[in-house]
């Protein structure tokens, strides 16, 4: 079962440094990943919430939004 990762590492924002993940030449959801033992997509991690709530349409309506998937296995996207 995969897990979704809504976010993106923030180390001095929100998420503090992580040493192990910043002298990796893994991504951070690679670095999850290898961590979690399971797939990691990233998801909504590329909009606020408050867009989709407030400007989010139906598919296929005039303006509505398209998010992307991003994963390596097909079949955990």
């Amino acid at each position: 079962m995969p897990a979704i990762d809504t976010s993106n590492y923030y180390p001095l924002l929100r998420d503090g440094r992580l040493p192990e993940l910043e002298i990796s030449d893994l991504t951070e959801s690679e670095w999850v990943q290898q961590h979690l033992g399971r797939p990691v997509l990233k998801v909504f991690n590329n909009i606020l919430a408050a867009h989709l709530e407030h400007n989010g349409q139906p598919a296929g309506k005039p303006g509505c939004i398209v998010l992307l998937v991003a994963g390596d296995e097909a079949t955990a996207k």
